[in-house]
């Protein structure tokens, strides 16, 4: 019996659906036969089953496009709406879609830009890519109990440090943090910095994130303390003088950088 010649399961509905809603995508089903799926559809529209899958088909490539846009909108300041555009549809046909979440749209794509015949012309897109899905990140991310200094004192050497959720790292060779700071509209031509740029995200007290750079040994110092180690081992594994780590600390728990270890 015939796939034409069968009553289509619910399932066999559903994924020709997101077939023709996909088309073009790299989808990993066996039914995509647009004319089939026709056949048993029903609209109240005078439009044809056909004419109404392009509509869906159109519209999810534009909310997929839209959402990439609210992410990633220095790329798009950097190459103009068309080639941000023509990105846009390379990047939705190669990679798909991992989630139904259009807040998490667009994950892979500084991975993507690594690869991609724009990174010739502009080779800072993916850190520059990179840095705009931690803004992202930052924004989603929940928060816990800050640490309190008190409490810090309390638990002296031996306090266990953990990041907030929503604090980032990245370390980059190009000026991003300038070129976030630009007003013109200008394509920016980026140098290399000839030396490594160390960034911080987190949240600023209205939940909106915010990067600074921050010295070599204060970044090894946040990225050591993902792995829930006490004060003492983060400061031995980087050694460093001892009135900067109390600055930064003190600057850190300010801005609510770590949880409280109770939580």
């Amino acid at each position: 019996m015939t796939k034409e010649d069968s009553t289509p399961t619910l399932r066999d509905i559903q994924l020709a659906m997101r077939n023709a809603v996909r088309a073009g995508e790299h989808v990993d089903t066996h039914v995509n036969d647009h004319q089939w799926l026709s056949q048993h559809l029903e609209t109240k529209s005078t439009d044809s089953p056909e004419k109404r899958l392009e509509i869906y088909r159109v519209g999810y490539f534009i909310r997929r496009n839209e959402a990439l846009s609210v992410t990633y909108e220095n790329i798009k300041k950097v190459l103009g709406q068309d080639a941000f555009s023509v990105l846009c549809y390379e990047y939705i046909v190669a990679c798909g879609s991992k989630t139904y979440n259009l807040n998490a749209e667009g994950e892979d794509l500084p991975q993507f830009l690594k690869t991609h015949w724009l990174k010739e012309q502009y080779p800072y897109l993916p850190d520059l890519a990179q840095l705009e899905w931690l803004f992202q990140l930052t924004f989603d991310a929940p928060s816990y109990p800050a640490l309190l200094p008190e409490t810090a004192a309390r638990y002296g050497d031996f306090l266990p440090l953990t990041l907030q959720p929503h604090v980032q790292l990245l370390k980059t060779n190009w000026p991003l943090l300038t070129l976030l700071n630009q007003e013109t509209k200008e394509t920016p031509h980026l140098t290399p910095l000839g030396r490594p740029c160390y960034i911080l995200v987190h949240r600023d007290e209205n939940h909106q994130p915010i990067s600074r750079e921050i010295e070599p040994n204060a970044f090894y110092l946040l990225k050591k303390s993902r792995s829930r180690s006490t004060l003492s081992e983060v400061c031995e594994a980087v050694l460093t003088d001892p009135e900067h780590l109390t600055h930064w600390f003190a600057n850190w728990m300010q801005l609510g950088i770590f949880q409280n270890p109770s939580h």
